[in-house]
This record gives C-alpha cells, structure tokens and sequence, in this order.
C-alpha cells in the first residue's frame, strides 16, 4: 500500500508531469509494437535497397515482393474441348474431300467412321484426366511460374535475405542506442534488543541520581543503594533479561541505463552512457536516494593500420555481396525462363510421340488383321503373322510406355510452376503448330567471335568473378596492414550527480573527471595476423585462377551453343528432307496397293517410317527453339520481364551489342564514403 501512495504522490508533483508524462507515453508506444511493424519496417528497408542497387545491374527487373500470393485462377483458362478430328483423322484426308477418305492402305472409309475416332484415343485410359482440363498456353505457363514456383520464390526470398544483411551492416555504423531498465521491491528484516520495564528502570541514563537529589532533596546515597537492592533483586528473579524483537523494513528500487553508441568509418568509436540509480525506503523513516553517473568515451586508431578502407571493409563487402545476389539473381530469372520453355515443350514433344506411337500402333493392327483375313482365305503367311503379331506387342509396349512417360512428365511440369499434381490442367499443342509455321528463326548477323567478345561484358556472373577478384585484392591489402603495431588514442570523461539533492539529471559540472591517453599494440606476437596474410594471398591467387576459369567457361558455352544452333539447323533440315521423303514413299505405296504390286509390308514400313519423320522435326525444331534460348541467356542478353515473357535482339545484333557493352561498363560501385 505504501508503494501506491508514494507512486501517486511522485506523479502528483507538478513539476516532473512532463517528464513523467513523456515516460509513459514512450513505454505505451514500446508496448504496442507488434510482430507487423516490425515486419513492415523490414519490409521498407529491404526494398529500399534492393530498388536503390537495381539500376546498377543490366536486366534487372523489380520482382522483389516475398509476400504470399493468391492462388492461380485456373478456372479462367480455356477448357479442353477435343475436336472429333485427331491428328491421326487429318492424315486420313488425301483428297481434301468431304466424303472420299482413304485410309493408310487407300480403302475409302465412310464420314461415319471418321466420326466416331476419339480425338483423345491415343491417349488410352488417360485421356479420361485430360477431357474437360484447362489448356495451359506458353505464356500463360511462364507466367505462373514466376508467381507460384517454389524454386522461384526462394531465391527471391535469399536475395531479401542478403537485403536485410547489408541493412545490419549498414546499421554497425550509424548511432546505436540501447536502454534497460530494472527495477524490484525488497523487504529485509533487522533484529532490534529491547529491555523489559524493570530493566528499563535500571538501564537509566547515567547521573540519574544526582538529577533526582537536587529534584527531591534526598541523598544521592540513598537512591544508589535503593538502585543496587532493586537489581539484586532483579538478578534474582531474572526480570533484567532483554528481548529481541524483529523489524520489517521495505523498499523500491529502480536502475536505468541508456547510451548511444556509434562506429565510424574511420575506425573511432564513441559511446556516451547514463547510468540512474533510485532507492526509497517505505518504512520506518522513509528516505530516498538518486543518483546518476554519465560516462563519455572516445577510441581512436592512429596508425596507418586502421585507415578508412580497412575499418570499413565489412560494409563494403556488404555492399558489394548485395551487388552480387542482385545479379545472381537476374541470372536465374534467365535460365528459370529457358527451363520452363524447355520443360514445356518438353511435355508437348512427349505428348505428340505418344500420338506418333499410337498411329504406328494402328497401322501394324491393320497389318495384321489383313494377314489374318488372308490367312483364313489361305492366301496368308504363317511367318509374316508372326511378325506382325510381334510388331504389334512392341508397339503396344512403346505406346503404353510412351504414356507413362508423357504423364510424368506433365506432373513434373506442374511441381515446376508450383501448382499441384492434381490441377486439371493440359498443355496447348497449338504451341507446336505455331513453332512449325513460324520456323526457325536463326541467330544471324553476329559472328562467334563477337558473340564471345559480348558475352565477356555481359555476362553477369562473370562480372561477379571478376570483381572477387578485387575483393581478394583488397583483402590482401588489410592482411598486409594488419601485420603492423597498433596505436589507439583513447579518451573518457565521467560526470555524477549532485551529491545529496536527490535530482538525477543534476550533475556536478565542477567535479567532472576525465582522462585521455595512449593505447598501443607492439605487435610482439603476430601470428594469427601472418597465417592471416598467407591465406589472403593464396585466395587471391585463386579468385584470379577462378576469374580465368570463369572467362574460358563463357567462352565455352558461347562456343558450344553456336555450334549446337549450326547443328540443330542443319538437322531440322534434314529432318524435313526425310519427312518429305517419307511423305513420296507413303504415297508410291498406296499406288502400288492400287494396281495390285504393292506390298502390305512395305506400306507398313513407310507409314511408320512417316510418323517417326514428323516426330523427328518436331525434335529438331524444339531443340533449335531452346537452344536459341541458351544462346541468348549465355551472352546475357536475354531480357526477361516481370511476368517471365522475353525480349531478345532477334537478328539484329549491332544496336543490342552496342547498349550492352555500354551499360555493362557503366556498372560502378557505390563508395564507401556515401551517406546512408
């Protein structure tokens, strides 16, 4: 209860209400920070520096938000609607007329027959998980993955990471202020030895009997010797014994302790500290005490060892390893762009070879069942059935294992964008139709040489190699630095308060006490700093040794995609010079059947041969199309947007080249002396 009153009667003084009111106002708003403001400060910071250091790296884009994002409307996609005309019923189209079909061996079918082909037969039981799913178009897929991939938003995710790092670095050196406060309640006891009333009486002040013969008149004498009777008997009976009697004493107490601190890039340190102290006692007499202790001190190295750039290497690494993750990166925002394309087509490569394996599949059916028919006739061959009773197993096994692999893939396909295995989705193969009717568009205009030479500028994370090696340059310089004796001034100043006047922020000015001297390090023991030294040099040989390494890398890749895009074109040709020639061979066929000197074998061989002819284009279109991805990304002039579409020179490289060398060179880093 004492406790209380003196609380209210402390807030009660008005003239520490402002003080006080300030007091309180500063614990409410510590008390209502939540996990959000700090959050949301994080937040601030982090993309403050990330927007700040992006326009130093070429291609960067701001898709930095680590926040979660809603789902994907799937719903919103085109829903698969098969048309009853499969690719298997078009290649039954000779003539382009309504009614007059052939099929493979040139019978003429009925529109009836055609109508009844599934355009999803070829699927077998799986087409039943693709009837009514979403088609997923190219750009739509790329634009998914960069929203919902898992791969995708964890490096978003590092590189707020290395954000938030470099924003601690920074804070090393700017004034840290730091507070604590403490405080409890004590209850101690104190034994107190009191007399009891005789002893009291006996226990008198000394003189006593003096006093009382000038009162009274009576002899001194005479009440010494009554006295001396009183304590005999007293000693007798024990009445003169003491008692101990235990007293509660209760108090508060309060110690605060706030400072600032602050590292500065020229090495100094300065701190200023103030230390309170506050004690009253509840009980008894109540007294209080208060008193405070404000306390300065400088540090600051004197010698060339502790110059500005090594004090602040860490902030600069800081700075330049934010730089790094920036490019790091961009550069996976490329290569995420062609893994998707690639897997994407991928999926719709291995969906048309289990079209193509279906088809070879029916036409060795019907193969067969012509054997047989003729066998019935006894006009067959015992040895061909067998051979096409075998041909039929092992198209069944390849088609059915073309399946498993088509549906496995798709699924991968999904975990890669981040969706789940369930979602009904399908992949447009409209995409393959447009590759075909768009062609190859070769890179042209640029030699390897200059590609090489493009590549070497732009490349992003050759850059990085290349300025590690400054990093282990001058790593090495504070190595070397650090091997000598060390100098520090060193200074502090102390001040307390008034003695005795119970105000805290009082202080004594005429009693400060301060002292500045000397502080030095004579480097009589220097190994740490030697080993420290050698291994600076052996990181430094080895960075130059990885920047090497790094340069004959981007050549290689440069090297290696120019001739696999002069392969893939020369293949694609290829390719449509046997699918035409399959095409004539399928058509001389079908007229030898008609005049009679055909053989059904031979017509089987063509068929198949003519379907794995389309397959073997489509092969070479799809891996010209992404190899001209790679090609792009590994001279680091693939320029991808926010929604994960891409921009590339096309044919026209001069303008392209030009920019990128500019820009690459005009990449600096920000000094270390900037303000922050």
């Amino acid at each position: 209860m004492h406790f209380f009153q003196y609380i209210r009667a402390k807030f009660s003084s008005n003239a520490a209400l402002p003080r006080r009111a300030t007091t309180i106002l500063l614990m409410a708003l510590i008390a209502g920070c939540s996990t959000t403001h700090y959050r949301e400060s994080a937040d601030r910071e982090a993309y403050a520096i990330l927007k700040n250091k992006s326009p130093l790296v070429q291609g960067t884009v701001e898709d930095f938000d680590i926040g979660p994002v809603l789902p994907p409307e799937l719903e919103a996609l085109p829903v698969l609607d098969p048309d009853p005309e499969s690719e298997m019923v078009r290649k039954l189209k000779r003539d382009g007329e309504g009614n007059a079909l052939k099929d493979e061996f040139g019978d003429l079918i009925s529109t009836e027959e055609v109508n009844e082909v599934d355009a999803l037969a070829f699927l077998g039981d799986a087409a039943s998980t693709e009837r009514g799913s979403h088609v997923l178009t190219l750009e739509k897929a790329l634009e998914i993955g960069f929203s919902y991939s898992r791969t995708y938003k964890t490096q978003k995710e590092q590189l707020y990471s290395a954000a938030l790092r470099l924003s601690l670095e920074r804070d090393q050196y700017a004034p840290f202020f730091s507070g604590r406060v403490s405080g409890d309640y004590s209850r101690t006891t104190t034994d107190v030895i009191r007399d009891n009333a005789i002893g009291d009486q006996i226990n008198r002040p000394p003189n006593w009997d003096a006093a009382l013969q000038q009162l009274t008149g009576t002899s001194e004498t005479l009440f010494r010797e009554y006295a001396q009777v009183v304590a005999a008997a007293a000693a007798l009976s024990g009445a003169d014994t003491t008692s101990v009697e235990i007293m509660n004493e209760r108090s508060v107490n309060a110690n605060t302790n706030v400072g600032v601190n602050w590292l500065m890039k020229s090495g100094a340190r300065l701190g200023l500290n103030l230390t309170s102290n506050f004690l009253r006692f509840l009980t008894g007499d109540s007294r209080e005490s208060a008193v405070s202790v404000l306390t300065g001190s400088l540090v600051q190295p004197l010698l060339p060892g502790a110059t500005k750039r090594i004090n602040a290497e860490n902030l600069t690494q800081a700075e330049r390893d934010m730089l790094y993750s920036l490019r790091q990166f961009t550069r996976f925002r490329q290569q995420f762009v062609v893994s998707i394309t690639t897997e994407y087509y991928r999926v719709l490569r291995s969906r048309f070879s289990v079209d193509i394996n279906y088809r070879s599949l029916q036409t060795t059916k019907q193969s067969l069942a012509r054997y047989q028919a003729f066998d019935d006739e006894d006009q067959g061959n015992t040895a061909d059935i067998r051979r096409f009773t075998t041909n039929v197993l092992n198209g069944e096994s390849s088609w059915i294992g073309s399946i498993t692999s088509y549906n496995n893939q798709l699924d991968q396909f999904k975990i890669s964008l981040g969706l789940s295995t369930d979602a009904p989705l399908v992949l447009d193969n409209g995409e393959l139709d447009r590759l075909r009717d768009q062609g190859l568009l070769h890179p042209s205009g640029i030699t390897v040489k200059e590609a090489i030479e493009v590549a070497l500028v732009t490349r992003l994370d050759l850059q990085t190699t290349s300025d590690q090696v400054e990093d282990a340059d001058r790593r090495l310089y504070i190595a070397a630095k650090n091997l000598l004796p060390d100098l520090d001034l060193v200074a502090s100043a102390t001040v307390t308060s008034e003695p005795g006047s119970n105000q805290p922020l009082n202080f004594d000015w005429q009693r400060i006490r301060w002292n500045v001297g000397l502080d030095a390090d004579l480097g009589l023991e220097r190994k740490s700093e030697r080993n420290n030294f050698v291994n600076a040099q052996i990181a430094f040989q080895r960075a130059s040794r990885n920047l090497d390494l790094a340069q004959d890398t981007v050549k290689f890749d440069v090297r290696n995609q120019s001739r696999q895009l002069e392969l893939d074109l020369r293949n694609y040709a290829i390719q449509n010079a046997n699918l035409l020639n399959s095409e004539f061979d399928v058509e001389e066929q079908v007229l030898r059947m008609e005049i009679g000197e055909g053989n059904p074998i031979n017509l089987e061989d063509a068929i198949i041969n003519l379907a794995s002819a389309e397959n073997s284009v489509i092969n070479a279109l799809v891996s010209h199309t992404t190899t001209r991805l790679n090609f792009w990304a590994d001279l680091g002039i693939l320029y991808i947007e926010k929604d994960g579409q891409w921009s590339t020179p096309g044919h026209n490289y001069e303008e392209p080249v030009q920019t990128a060398k500019e820009s690459a060179g005009a990449v600096e880093f920000l000094d270390i002396e900037q303000s922050f």
